[in-house]
């Protein structure tokens, strides 16, 4: 008998350290990235994503955008004459097993731009969001990168109230108090 409980508890306790798989729902419409913490969602038709936290189902952030080059920077037609893609992958590297998302935007009808490629990786376990940004040149010659960012403009928790702001200060690491 006790051998049958020990060995219950330590199956307990093996399964308890064990995380969930990353989760990975895809339509026509948008794809999603979900754990145990967090949900990372993006709109195709859009092309913005959000993030909600899976345990509250509060959104913690909401319409955030790609930007490269000074693409991404007009709401909603930013990458209008783009073509994109999205494939999703398994990854299993340092940081552990997950899923990633890789959204490919691609000049439609000539390669006068690069192709931009923005991913973005959910783990098991992990309430991060891992985001990366890579470039394709699809030119004869050398190109030089002058911006990227895989998030912006986005809105931060856009359901909250702010009604006072507090900041932090630590006086001893600051030369200036």
């Amino acid at each position: 008998m006790n051998k049958t409980i020990g060995l219950t508890l330590l199956l307990l306790a093996v399964a308890g350290t064990l995380h969930a798989a990353v989760e990975v729902k895809q339509d026509a419409a948008s794809v999603t990235l979900s754990n145990s913490k967090v949900i990372w969602k993006f709109d195709k038709a859009k092309r913005w994503f959000s993030i909600t936290d899976a345990a509250t189902h509060e959104v913690v952030l909401d319409q955030a955008i790609m930007v490269a080059d000074g693409w991404g920077r007009k709401p909603y037609d930013w990458w209008e004459h783009w073509q994109s893609t999205v494939s999703v992958k398994a990854v299993d590297d340092n940081f552990g097993k997950g899923q990633q998302v890789v959204v490919t935007l691609g000049a439609s009808q000539t390669a006068k731009e690069p192709t931009y490629l923005f991913s973005y990786t959910l783990y098991e376990g992990s309430g991060a969001v891992v985001m990366g940004f890579g470039m394709q040149n699809t030119r004869a010659f050398d190109i030089r990168l002058m911006e990227a960012s895989p998030m912006a403009k986005a809105t931060l928790l856009p359901v909250q109230k702010m009604d006072s702001l507090v900041t932090a200060e630590c006086p001893e690491r600051n030369p200036f108090s």
